[in-house]
């Protein structure tokens, strides 16, 4: 195995493929464990986001040294999608579900108090791109599957020709929950940029919409288990076009001298965005 399992096959694959290798065989998994490569991974990472790699001294030729220094660097993730699960409590009206069966339903239970409470929930997505592509991002705000949405970021869209929507932020009028349209899916998407500041590990996109161009700030941290998986919104601004106003969105977060958490527990616009690697992307970790 160590003679068909080249050195330059692991140094060209990504972590998932280099996981898989390692439990083939015992060749197999002291090739991958070599700090040659984890350090070649490492130096390329801080390279690509301007970051110093700082193994102590010491430590160079441990085993494990390399590759626990790597999983340690606080750095944006290309190789995923960043997911939020949000959602909002509402006032549904009978007789006002596209669902005549609801209707009914709804009828013989709440006709006599005119409508129930519903949970309309939908999802955030942001992928972010290498670097070497102009530091472009993906922005997404849908209720369909995750899984449908996920797929069509993972495809990307045409950077020269895509047009962002007019209206970005807020679930769209006429989407619904079990949508699997990718063509009105990839036109919901909103093309921006970002950048990455190492004081704090904040990640800062910006993308333009007819009404004017939206800013987001996130503080990024390790995960329990995984490297750089956690953005957490920390700011959240439109710059209106028209009269040059900046309009601030509420996050809907109270300070931690008052204990944290939801403003309202009917409504989460804004949850922590969490980390959904994708294999097909595993060579831009």
């Amino acid at each position: 195995m160590a003679c068909v399992l080249h050195p330059g096959v692991l140094y060209a694959s990504g972590l998932h493929t280099v996981a898989t290798c390692s439990r083939l065989c015992r060749q197999a998994h002291e090739a991958a464990c070599q700090g040659d490569l984890w350090q070649f991974r490492t130096v390329a990472t801080c390279q690509r986001w301007n970051l110093q790699p700082k193994l102590p001294r010491g430590t160079g030729k441990a085993r494990g040294a390399w590759q626990k220094h790597f999983l340690q660097l606080t750095r944006p993730r290309c190789d995923g999608v960043y997911v939020s699960e949000c959602g909002f409590q509402r006032w549904l009206r009978v007789g006002h579900h596209s669902d005549l069966r609801k209707n009914a339903a709804q009828l013989a239970a709440y006709g006599g108090r005119g409508g129930q409470s519903e949970w309309v929930g939908y999802r955030r997505f942001l992928r972010l791109l290498p670097p070497q592509d102009g530091c472009h991002a993906l922005v997404l705000i849908d209720p369909c599957p995750r899984d449908v949405a996920e797929a069509v970021l993972v495809d990307g869209v045409d950077l020269a020709t895509h047009r962002n929507p007019a209206r970005s932020e807020g679930v769209p009028e006429g989407a619904v929950p079990n949508a699997h349209d990718a063509d009105r899916i990839r036109k919901r998407i909103c093309v921006g940029t970002y950048s990455f500041s190492q004081e704090g590990a904040m990640v800062h996109v910006r993308y333009t919409a007819t009404d004017g161009e939206y800013r987001l700030t996130f503080s990024l941290k390790h995960g329990p288990k995984v490297c750089s998986d956690c953005l957490t919104w920390e700011e959240y601004e439109l710059h209106d076009h028209g009269n040059q106003d900046i309009v601030p969105f509420n996050l809907g977060r109270l300070p931690e001298w008052k204990g944290g958490g939801l403003e309202d527990e009917n409504k989460d616009h804004f949850p922590q965005m969490n980390f959904r690697p994708k294999l097909a992307l595993e060579h831009l970790a």
